[in-house]
C-alpha cells in the first residue's frame, strides 16, 4: 500500500504505476496484493492488460506466415509425421542427401547462405530468437530449424550391407538410441528395431545423437520381439548380449570376439538396468528354429558394465570385420588375415582366383627366376676364386 502511494506520487501514469507494483509483487497471494487494494480505493481504473505488449517487428504478411508455419508444425506434430531438425550442419547434410524440407524457420539473413539451393517446395520464414525458442527445445538455438518429412521403413541402406538386425529393448534413453543408429547405418545393417516400451526414434534428442542417420538405415519402432521371430528367415542366429559379467557366466555365455557372427543375426540389447527380458530368450526357445548365441564384453570386476550404445557399436563392428572377412575368402582365396600386420586388404577382393593347374608352371618359372642355394654356392667360389687370383697377380707385380 505504502509502496502503491509512492509509486503514484513519481509516476505520471498510474496505470504504469500499478502495472509496476503488480510485477514487483507478483509471487505473493492476492489477499496482500498491494496495488489490488490500491485499486479497488481509487477511483483510477485498473487496466485491463498490460501497457507493455511488444509487437512483431515484422510486417502483417510475414506475422502471417509465422502463424500458419506455427499450425502447420502442431499438426505435424500431433499426426507424428515430421521430423524437426535444429542443427544447422544437420540440416546442410539432409539436403545434400537429397532431402527436402518443407519449412525453414531462420532468425538471421545469413544462415541461409551457408545451405545447399533452397528450391521449391519449400517455404522459408523469418522470426524472432523469442519465436524460436518457443520452436526448439535446447537452451541455446543456433537460430535455424527445418522440417522433414519421416523416412518410409524401405529406406535403402548405403553400401555394401551386412545381414545384422539390432533389437532394443526397453531402452529408453534418446541418446542412447541415436548413437545405435548411427553405429548401425555406419555400417550398414540390415535395419534396427525397437519394443513398444523404448524411446521414440523421432525425438529430438535422438536425432541430434544419431547425427540424421535415420535417412541412412531402416528403421522400426514399436515392435515386440515375438513378431520379429515370425518374419525372421531359419538361418537367421539370435544373440543376446548380456549387460554384466553375472549374467554371463550363469548363462555360460562367450566374450564377443569368440562369438561366431559369420551367419546372419539378429542381435538383442537391453536396458542398464536389469539387462534383458527373460521372457525374450524363452520366446526365442520355444520357437525353436534359431540358434541362439549368448555373448557379453570382458570388463574388469570393478565395472559392472558398459554403456548399452557402446556396447552395441563394439558388437556390430566385430560382426561387421567378420562378414568382411568371410567375403574376402570367398571372392579372393585369401585365408591370412593381413589387416593384422598393418596390411591394407582394401583391393584384395579384386585379385583374381590362380588355377590350381597353373601352380606348378608359376612354380617352375619361379625356379628359373632365382638360383637354387647349390648353384649360389658354385658361383660365390668361382667369384671368390677369381678374386684370389687377382691378388696374387697385384703382389707379384709389386714385389
Amino acid at each position: 500500500m505504502k509502496l502503491a502511494r509512492i509509486l503514484t506520487q513519481r509516476c505520471r501514469s498510474p496505470q504504469v504505476c500499478c502495472c509496476l507494483v503488480e510485477q514487483r509483487y507478483a509471487h505473493r497471494s492476492a489477499q496482500n496484493f498491494p496495488s489490488q487494494q490500491y485499486v479497488r480505493n481509487s477511483p483510477i481504473k485498473y487496466p485491463e492488460k498490460s501497457l507493455y505488449v511488444k509487437k512483431h517487428p515484422y510486417d502483417k504478411e510475414t506475422h502471417k506466415k509465422y502463424a500458419a508455419a506455427m499450425s502447420y508444425l502442431r499438426a505435424k506434430k500431433r499426426k507424428g509425421v515430421g521430423v524437426f531438425v535444429e542443427n544447422k550442419k544437420m540440416i546442410y547434410d539432409l539436403m545434400e542427401q537429397g532431402q527436402t524440407p518443407s519449412y525453414i524457420f531462420y532468425v538471421k539473413d545469413t544462415i541461409l547462405d551457408k545451405l545447399p539451393t533452397i528450391e521449391n517446395p519449400t517455404k522459408t520464414v523469418q522470426i524472432t530468437d523469442k519465436q524460436m525458442a518457443k520452436l526448439t527445445d535446447v537452451a541455446t538455438s543456433q537460430g535455424i530449424m527445418a522440417v522433414f518429412d519421416r523416412p518410409g521403413s524401405d529406406t535403402a541402406c548405403r553400401g555394401e550391407t551386412i545381414p545384422l538386425i539390432v533389437y532394443l529393448d526397453e531402452v529408453g534413453n534418446p541418446g542412447n538410441i541415436g548413437t545405435i543408429i548411427r553405429s548401425a547405418a555406419g555400417a550398414s545393417c540390415t535395419s534396427v528395431v525397437t519394443s513398444p516400451n523404448s524411446a521414440d526414434f523421432w525425438l529430438p534428442a535422438t536425432l541430434r545423437a544419431s547425427a540424421a542417420a535415420h535417412y541412412l538405415i531402416p528403421l522400426h519402432e514399436k515392435l515386440g520381439f515375438s513378431e520379429v521371430l515370425k518374419t525372421l528367415p531359419a538361418d537367421w542366429n539370435i544373440c543376446f548380449v548380456e549387460s554384466s559379467n553375472g549374467d554371463s557366466q550363469q548363462l555360460n555365455s562367450v566374450p564377443y570376439y569368440e562369438a561366431d557372427f559369420t551367419q546372419p543375426t539378429v542381435m538383442v540389447f537391453g536396458k542398464e538396468v536389469g539387462g534383458l527380458s527373460p521372457i525374450l530368450r524363452q520366446q526365442a526357445v520355444e520357437h525353436g528354429t534359431h540358434n541362439i548365441i549368448n555373448t557379453y564384453i570382458p570388463t574388469i570386476p570393478e565395472l559392472d558394465s558398459l554403456n548399452v550404445s557402446m556396447a552395441a557399436t563394439i558388437l556390430i563392428y566385430e560382426m561387421a570385420k567378420q562378414q568382411k572377412k568371410l567375403v574376402k575368402k570367398d571372392n579372393s582365396g585369401i585365408i591370412d588375415d593381413l589387416s593384422a600386420i598393418g596390411f591394407d586388404s582394401s583391393n584384395l577382393k579384386d585379385v583374381p582366383e590362380i588355377d590350381e593347374q597353373d601352380v606348378p608352371d608359376v612354380a617352375h618359372e619361379l625356379e628359373a627366376l632365382f638360383p637354387t642355394h647349390a648353384e649360389m654356392d658354385v658361383e660365390m667360389d668361382v667369384e671368390m676364386d677369381v678374386e684370389m687370383d687377382v691378388v696374387m697377380d697385384y703382389d707379384k707385380n709389386i714385389t
